[in-house]
């Protein structure tokens, strides 16, 4: 379940209709004060500016859509992740598929299919969702769909751009709370690049790839999301 608040009519509807296309249930509310109390566990809150003040009173994910300038601090206001206006379509639909999952999700980047594959199998195994792409390319849209990426750090048979440029494009948009990332290599990493990313270097055994992916969903916000998990 999703709840929205916002203050026009159209947006509301808006949001009802994304979701409902995702086949998620979505009820939206001129005023936070309105929604009702069975409603407060839902899954995700998305909320205006005006909302603020009430949004401590949810349980689920909290997303500040606002006008204005992007706010920093967002942990200061109860909310997971801050948006400006005006928010895409693909950026509304992939929030809503992390809020809403029963697993966290993990971006899996890797142009080597058979690596891909038992990434994806190993990964599956742990109770985490894997959201594949084969370039960071295809990679960079799904980012506001899920809680943490691990990405090789070269796709020469795709793409010039690499594992750290993807870190780099992440980071306009995540901190290292809001998105953890790893980065696999086969490699020496470039120390100046790699940043807050962890690291992940190849050949690794299936010991390795749990341990790195429980550590990236563990610094996650949404940690406390999936106790079973953690």
């Amino acid at each position: 379940m999703v709840v929205a608040v916002a203050g026009e009519e159209e947006l509301r509807h808006y949001y009802e209709a994304i979701a409902g296309d995702l086949g998620i249930s979505c009820r939206a509310f001129p005023h936070a004060e309105e929604v009702p109390a069975d409603l407060r566990d839902a899954r995700m809150l998305i909320s205006n500016w005006r909302s603020i003040p009430y949004v401590g009173g949810f349980s689920g994910s909290k997303i500040l859509i606002t006008g204005g300038d992007v706010i920093g601090g967002y942990e200061n206001y109860c909310v997971n992740e801050v948006w400006q206006n005006p928010v895409s379509v693909g950026v509304l639909q992939g929030l809503m598929r992390k809020c809403t999952s029963d697993k966290p999700r993990l971006l899996c980047i890797e142009d080597d299919t058979n690596l891909a594959f038992l990434v994806e199998s190993l990964v599956g195994d742990m109770g985490v969702e894997p959201v594949m792409a084969k370039h960071v390319d295809a990679g960079l849209p799904l980012l506001p769909s899920v809680h943490a990426v691990l990405s090789d750090v070269y796709q020469e048979k795709f793409t010039n751009k690499d594992g750290y440029w993807m870190l780099a494009e992440a980071r306009k948009i995540y901190d290292g709370r809001q998105l953890p990332f790893a980065l696999m290599s086969g490699k020496i990493f470039d120390e100046e690049k790699k940043g807050d990313a962890l690291l992940l270097p190849k050949i690794f055994s299936e010991k390795q790839l749990v341990a790195t992916v429980r550590s990236l969903i563990s610094k996650s916000l949404y940690a406390s999301v999936f106790p079973k998990f953690l």
